[in-house]
């Protein structure tokens, strides 16, 4: 028959070996998590490669710009190195979405529509044709204006003789800021233009002044002629959207001051790309390499005001480019930048091994072997 001496020896042993059992169970699962936490910090489970379901993509059309010095770059920020860039997951990227452009097609009703918001915003007539789908109405005031629009993307130009005006360059009437963006907003509006991307709160409005037909800053409005308007496009996966020229946009206006109840718009050149939802992952080029390619003067620089040839980099950022024609994709780039908004350089972000090789050209026979 147990005693109560017995009983309790008993209990002091199971208590004794359950703890030890438990403090080699602990002592197993810290084992391994760390175990774990050594291998994914030195030796990290490598993702499998994406699959790029678009196939080898065409190279960033890049405008033509000439650079008549010889850039020399130096890494100016403020760790002194290139950044890192990090996915959700907080880890270094390597990989990125590119997104497919939307190419809407022809409509029989989209010359008719085009016509009425044509006359809603001033140009009357029924449009002359001009090339392809873009359609030219006029605006008959003491500022004659013309609207080069296409009526399936709904991107159009207004131009006029601004430059020389008197009434523009009295600015009797000169818009501020707010009423810039006001009319030019509702104007983009009427045309159908003025889409459910672009981020009403990205708006820039620049004061600017003439001389001798060419446009220059100015110091405040009292100073101002002409209101520079640039529109701009929400983020795409949290990244922001960039265009050729640096700070400004493809979406833009020019509002000056006219005469009475007339259109203050004397000037825009409003080029917009759809962008859809449907998206493809690819590598992404690392860093260090844009940076080579930037010193070997490739990519684009899309504003340089910058005194001398070298170029200290002082900003590094990853964002899409949407350039002023059509492209396919809306594919990633990198931004160098110096001196605050002084030097833009874009290098496409796309690792090259997904880039298509430009078609080569070949040079022409000589003379000797023609003949």
């Amino acid at each position: 028959m147990p005693t109560l001496h017995n009983v309790t020896d008993k209990t002091k042993l199971i208590l004794k070996w359950g703890g030890f059992t438990l403090i080699a169970v602990i002592l197993i699962l810290l084992l391994y998590q760390g175990g774990l936490f050594i291998k994914n910090t030195f030796f990290p489970t490598k993702l499998p490669p994406p699959k790029a379901e678009f196939g080898r993509l065409p190279p960033i059309n890049f405008p033509k710009v000439v650079e008549d010095r010889k850039l020399t770059y130096i890494i100016d920020t403020v760790s002194g190195k290139l950044p890192v860039f990090l996915n959700e997951e907080k880890k270094p990227r390597d990989r990125i979405k590119v997104f497919a452009i939307s190419h809407e097609e022809l409509t029989l009703l989209d010359l008719q529509e085009t016509k009425n918001s044509a006359a809603n915003a001033g140009f009357g007539g029924t449009g002359i044709p001009i090339s392809g789908n873009i359609y030219r109405f006029q605006r008959n005031e003491s500022l004659p204006k013309t609207l080069d629009i296409d009526i399936v993307s709904k991107n159009f130009t207004v131009s006029s003789s601004f430059s020389f005006n008197e009434t523009i360059l009295d600015a009797v009437n000169a818009p501020d800021r707010a009423d810039a963006i006001g009319e030019t907003s509702s104007f983009a509006r009427t045309l159908g233009a003025y889409t459910e991307d672009i981020d009403s709160k990205k708006t820039k409005a620049q004061l600017l002044k003439l001389k001798n037909g060419i446009l220059f800053d100015a110091e405040d409005l009292s100073d101002a002629q002409i209101v520079r308007v640039d529109f701009f496009q929400k983020d795409q996966d949290l990244l922001p959207i960039f265009y050729p020229k640096g700070i400004y946009s493809t979406m833009y206006f020019l509002v000056g001051s006219t005469r009475g109840q007339e259109s203050n718009i004397v000037l825009s050149n409003f080029y917009h790309q759809s962008i859809t939802p449907k998206s493809a992952v690819y590598l992404l080029k690392p860093v260090s390499k844009a940076f080579d390619e930037l010193s070997e003067g490739k990519g684009h620089i899309a504003a340089n005001f910058v005194q001398g040839a070298t170029i200290k980099i002082e900003d590094v950022l990853l964002g899409y480019y949407a350039g002023n024609e059509f492209q396919e994709y809306l594919m990633p780039i990198y931004i160098f930048k110096a001196r605050g908004d002084e030097f833009y350089a874009y290098i496409s972000a796309i690792d090259e091994t997904s880039i298509e090789a430009p078609p080569q050209t070949i040079a022409p026979a000589s003379s000797e072997q023609s003949n």
